[in-house]
């Protein structure tokens, strides 16, 4: 009988891309249409496999709030706690949206329709509000219904001047980009030199995660679903507070401050779930709560004052 190749068999680990190197990834999980490694020298967790930018693109040019995962949600909810993250994030590196560089615009990376940016406008005058996505749509919804500079393409493509902008964001994007190092590099250039950048992403050290593990290898495999919930084919990396620090620090950030916090998806959308289901989540956060593992990681850096 033919032997079929499994994706472990199949893919090639692939290249840290904090470490730059395979030499100390080795695959963690085969899910069958898709593999999860990951690094012992740093932590980072990604997907095995190389990956094409151009396809990767493509998953993002429909409207997410009409037929993603945030249809439901109220994403004006949603934009208020990412202002709250963003002062937060800038308080713990001893910085504030009032002390950012008098004049220098603001850049919101995968903007969507620009509902963050809008409630900023509301904290911060006389400035330039910039926000990029790679949906065309919804940047075209978000400029009709806001007004705002919104531009429907990567932040690479989008001619941004560099060294200009006095704060860069972006919420839940760094997971989906092929290469996080040549995408962090590029927020880096584009910063004031007394400017700070604030980004989100998820977390790989939480209770939902070592739970999930746990069931999936003490049931030979069998018990795949909430894996595959948390381990999806459009997160392309997951982050420890280490991996993430590591890269930065690489490519010549400064002030690095990492830290955890709650996602909005168990904040919002809890209620989503059966009761059982929403009993298990609520037990899981309380507990990441207490043990300073919540499931997203919110970092503020800037350049080196050298750079």
């Amino acid at each position: 009988m033919e032997h079929v190749l499994s994706v472990s068999e199949q893919l090639a680990v692939g290249e840290c891309a904090v470490c730059g190197t395979d030499h100390h990834a080795s695959i963690m999980f085969d899910l069958g249409d898709y593999a999860v490694s990951r690094c012992a020298a740093c932590g980072l967790v990604y997907l095995s496999g190389g990956r094409s930018a151009a396809a990767e693109r493509i998953r993002y040019q429909k409207d997410h709030f009409d037929t993603g995962y945030m249809r439901g949600f109220d994403v004006d909810e949603i934009a208020g706690e990412q202002l709250e993250s963003t002062r937060a994030a800038l308080a713990c590196a001893g910085a504030s949206l009032a002390g950012l560089p008098r004049w220098s615009p603001v850049l919101d990376i995968g903007c969507a329709r620009g509902h963050f940016l809008n409630v900023l406008r509301c904290e911060m005058s006389e400035r330039q509000f910039i926000g990029v996505d790679a949906s065309r749509r919804m940047a075209e919804k978000g400029r009709a219904e806001f007004g705002l500079d919104l531009r429907g393409r990567t932040f690479e493509t989008a001619g941004l001047p560099p060294g200009c902008f006095g704060l860069v964001t972006a919420f839940d994007v760094l997971e989906h980009v092929v290469s996080p190092a040549v995408a962090l590099a590029k927020m880096l250039r584009l910063l004031h030199p007394r400017g700070w950048a604030v980004l989100e992403v998820p977390s790989e050290t939480t209770v939902f995660r070592a739970l999930a593990r746990t069931a999936f290898l003490a049931s030979g495999g069998r018990i795949s679903e909430p894996l595959r919930a948390l381990y999806h084919p459009s997160h392309l990396t997951y982050f420890t507070p280490r991996s993430l620090t590591r890269l930065l620090e690489r490519l010549g950030a400064a002030d690095i401050v990492v830290r955890c916090k709650e996602a909005h998806i168990t904040r919002f959308g809890a209620d989503r779930y059966r009761p059982l289901a929403r009993s298990v989540i609520r037990a899981a956060v309380g507990l990441d709560r207490v043990l300073g593992t919540e499931a997203k990681l919110l970092v503020v850096f800037r350049r080196h004052s050298g750079a």
